[in-house]
C-alpha cells in the first residue's frame, strides 16, 4: 500500500512537472511572439518617425498589441494627410510670393531672411538655401546693416517706408515693412516689399524737367492752358494763366464764374455766346477777348479751345490755351495807323494831279463808311472799306496828267484811257499782300448794277458789295465838289439822281442804305453853285 502510495505521489509530482515545464514553454513561446511584437512595433514607430508616412504596421492581431498597431497606422494616415496639406499650403503660398514680380522677404528680429520670394532671390544672386537663416542686408540690399526706416518700423512694431537707392543695379527701390503679429497681436516678423521705382524716377524728373520748361516757355509766350470740368464747374488754370489774370496761383475753387467775372464786361457776351456756341453747336472756340485785372487794367488775350464729350456725345470738359496778346494788339494798331497815314499820303499825292478833286478820296470814304455802317459790316469790313475807298483812284498816278485837268469834255479816247484807271490801280496794289482784299473792289467801282460799266462787265450781285458802295460813294462825291468849269448840283438833287438810276447803274440795296443816313427830306434844295 505504501509503495501504491508511493507510486501515486511520484506520478502526481511527475505530473505536476511536466505541466510546469509545459507551462513554462508556453510562457517563453508567448513571451517571444510579445516580444517580436513590440519590437516590430518600436520598430515601425522610428520609421514613421523618420519621416516614412507611407511606412504601415502589419500586426494586424484581435488584441491589445493590434489595435495599437492599428492605432500608429491610422494616426500615420492622419499626419499624411495633414502633411501632405501643410506642403500644399507651403507650395500655394511660395507660388503667391513668386506671383509678386517685386522683390519681397519675410525677417525675424535680428533681421534674418525666413522666407523669399523668386525676384528677392534673383535681386540678391543667390539659391533660398543660401538665403534662409542670413541677415538680408548682408545679401540685398547690401549695406552695413538694416535700413533705417526698416530698424525703425521693428522698434515701433508698425508700418513703414523708405527710398533706398542701389548703386550697383543703378536702381531705386520704395521699400515698403509691414509687421506679421500672432493671433494675440504680439509681433512676430516684418514683411518687406521692395518696389522698383527707378523708372518712375526717371520719368518723374523728366515730367518735373518739361513741365519747368513749359513754364518757362509759358512765361515768355505769355501763354496759359486751362482745363475746364463743366459738370462741377471747377477750372485749373497753369501757373501762367494765374500770372495773365495777376492772380495767386495758390488761389483755390477757381470756376468758370471766376474767369467770366475777370472778363470785360463789354466782351461778357461774346465769350458766353463763343462757349455756348462750342458746346451746343460743336463750333470751334477761337476768340480775342479783354479781361480786366485786380488793379483795373485791361488786357487781350486769345483763347482756344477744345470740347471732350462722353459716348452720348455731351460736353464734360473744355481745354484750352489763353494768350496775352496785348503787346501785339498794341503793336497791330500802331502798324495799322502808319499803315492807314501812309495810305492817306497815297491818297493826297494822287488828288495832289489835280486841285480840284482834293479832298475827294477822304469823302468818298466818309460816305462809304456811312453806308457800310446802315448794311451792317463788321468793323473790321468798315476798315478794309475805307482803305479801298482812299485807294480807289490811285490808278490815276502817272497817267492821266493832263487828262485830270482837263476842263473841257473828253474825247472818246480820253474817255477810254480814263476807264482803264480802275484795272490799273488793281495791278499796281496787287504786290502788296496786305491790300490783297480790297483789290476786286477798287477794280470794280466803275462795275454797273445792271451790267454796262468796266472794266469787266460785272453785274448785280456778281459785283462785290464794297465795289457797289464805291460806285455811289464816288459818283455822290463827284456830283457834288466843287468844280471851277462846271455848275454842281446841289445834295438833293444828286441823291435824286442817284435813286432815279437804282436798278441800272447802282444797287438799290446800297442806294436805300445812303438815302436812310443821308434822306432827301434833310438837304437843302437850291445850292446848285457855278464856280469858275
Amino acid at each position: 500500500m505504501q509503495q501504491k502510495v508511493a507510486q501515486v505521489r511520484n506520478f502526481v509530482l511527475l505530473a505536476g512537472l511536466l505541466a510546469t515545464l509545459a507551462g513554462a514553454a508556453v510562457a517563453i513561446f508567448i513571451a517571444g511572439r510579445i516580444t517580436g511584437r513590440l519590437h516590430a512595433l518600436h520598430r515601425g514607430a522610428e520609421i514613421i518617425g523618420a519621416g516614412d508616412l507611407d511606412y504601415r504596421l502589419t500586426d494586424s492581431a484581435d488584441d491589445e498589441i493590434g489595435q495599437l498597431a492599428s492605432a500608429f497606422n491610422a494616426m500615420t494616415g492622419h499626419l499624411r494627410t495633414n502633411y501632405q496639406a501643410i506642403e500644399q499650403a507651403k507650395r500655394e503660398w511660395q507660388t503667391s510670393l513668386d506671383a509678386v514680380s517685386d522683390p519681397l522677404f519675410i525677417h525675424d528680429r535680428e533681421f534674418k531672411v525666413l522666407r523669399c520670394n523668386r525676384a528677392y532671390a534673383e535681386a540678391a544672386g543667390l539659391p533660398f538655401k543660401e538665403i534662409v537663416g542670413r541677415p538680408y542686408y548682408e545679401m540685398f540690399p547690401k549695406a552695413d546693416g538694416p535700413m533705417e526706416g526698416c530698424r525703425k518700423a521693428l522698434e515701433r512694431q508698425e508700418d513703414g517706408e523708405e527710398e533706398i537707392s542701389v548703386p550697383a543695379m543703378d536702381r531705386i527701390f520704395n521699400a515698403k515693412f509691414f509687421p506679421i503679429r500672432d493671433a494675440g497681436g504680439t509681433y512676430l516678423y516684418s514683411l518687406h516689399i521692395l518696389q522698383d521705382v527707378t523708372e518712375h524716377k526717371r520719368a518723374t524728373e523728366r515730367l518735373k524737367k518739361s513741365e519747368a520748361s513749359l513754364a518757362r516757355a509759358q512765361r515768355i509766350a505769355h501763354l496759359g492752358n486751362w482745363d475746364w470740368n463743366i459738370a462741377t464747374g471747377e477750372l485749373l488754370w497753369s501757373d501762367e494763366v494765374y500770372r495773365l489774370f495777376d492772380l495767386d496761383p495758390g488761389q483755390s475753387g477757381v470756376t468758370y464764374e471766376t474767369f467770366l467775372n475777370s472778363v470785360h464786361p463789354e466782351d461778357r457776351g461774346l465769350v458766353t455766346q463763343s462757349v455756348n456756341a462750342a458746346l451746343v453747336e460743336q463750333k470751334p472756340y477761337s476768340i480775342d477777348h479783354r479781361i480786366v485785372l485786380p488793379d483795373s487794367s485791361v488786357r487781350i488775350v486769345h483763347e482756344e479751345a477744345e470740347v471732350t464729350r462722353d459716348r452720348e456725345g455731351r460736353p464734360v470738359q473744355m481745354s484750352g490755351t489763353v494768350h496775352d496778346i496785348t503787346e501785339r494788339k498794341k503793336a497791330e494798331k500802331d502798324l495799322h495807323e502808319l499803315f492807314t497815314a501812309a495810305l492817306e499820303s497815297l491818297a493826297s499825292a494822287i488828288e495832289a494831279k489835280s486841285p480840284w478833286t482834293r479832298g475827294h478820296s477822304e469823302r468818298v470814304a466818309d460816305y462809304a463808311v456811312e453806308i457800310g455802317q446802315a448794311l451792317g459790316l463788321t468793323n473790321g469790313e468798315l476798315d478794309k472799306l475805307r482803305i479801298a475807298a482812299l485807294l480807289h483812284d490811285i490808278g490815276k498816278i502817272g497817267t492821266y496828267d493832263g487828262l485830270l485837268e482837263k476842263q473841257g469834255k473828253l474825247t472818246a479816247a480820253e474817255y477810254e484811257t480814263i476807264k482803264q484807271h480802275s484795272a490799273k490801280g488793281a495791278e499796281m496794289l496787287a504786290p502788296i499782300r496786305q491790300l490783297h482784299d480790297i483789290i476786286p473792289w477798287v477794280r470794280g467801282h466803275h462795275e454797273r448794277f445792271d451790267g454796262a460799266g468796266y472794266p469787266d462787265g460785272l453785274r448785280g450781285e456778281g459785283i462785290p458789295l464794297q465795289a457797289r458802295i464805291l460806285a455811289v460813294a464816288d459818283t455822290f462825291d463827284s456830283m457834288t465838289a466843287e468844280r471851277p468849269y462846271r455848275t454842281t448840283p446841289g445834295k438833293a438833287q444828286a441823291l435824286e439822281e442817284i435813286r432815279r438810276h437804282t436798278g441800272t447803274q447802282f444797287d438799290p440795296r446800297v442806294v436805300e442804305a445812303f438815302l436812310r443816313v443821308r434822306p432827301l427830306s434833310a438837304m437843302p434844295r437850291g445850292e446848285n453853285v457855278v464856280t469858275g
